[in-house]
């Protein structure tokens, strides 16, 4: 079976369905049009069909907040409480994340739940609000490391 990558909708291909219907096309002419699956079309129009109809403004508008929301809150440390805790912990004894992740594969080597790798810590470290990040940390590049206070998440 051949399997094709999906792309997602561009502003241009919005504003093209956009103008189509005003134009009174049919779904199955826009996705002719746009080399789309009818499909994909008819979804885009549907998720992003307001009072007034579909607004290729208000389309794009809502697919970049809906993929800015998409990761947040959702990695291994934002949903695993104790391997945050662990984690966090570590930090603030100044270990660095590659050491961090070594040494949970020592602690914990037939738990995979209480592995992660030293990439994911720094995207965590990252995207936590500036007020969460304080004194300088070596094992870092950003030369930061975690308050307390970003254990009770």
């Amino acid at each position: 079976m051949q399997t094709t990558k999906y792309n997602r909708i561009t502003n241009n291909e919005r504003e093209e369905i956009s103008r189509s219907l005003a134009l009174g096309m049919s779904i199955n002419e826009i996705s002719k049009e746009l080399g789309r699956n009818r499909v994909t079309i008819f979804r885009e129009i549907n998720r992003n069909s307001g009072k007034i109809g579909y607004r290729a403004f208000s389309a794009s508008r809502r697919a970049q907040d809906s993929a800015g929301s998409r990761r947040r809150g959702k990695t291994r440390l934002g949903k695993d409480k104790r391997l945050r805790t662990y984690v966090l912990q570590r930090l603030t004894q100044q270990w660095s994340p590659k050491g961090i992740s070594e040494r949970l594969k020592i602690e914990y080597p037939l738990n995979m739940e209480m592995r992660i790798s030293h990439e994911a810590i720094y995207r965590y470290i990252y995207v936590l609000p500036r007020g969460e990040q304080t004194h300088a940390h070596p094992g870092t590049s950003s030369g930061t490391c975690l308050l307390a206070q970003s254990q009770s998440r």
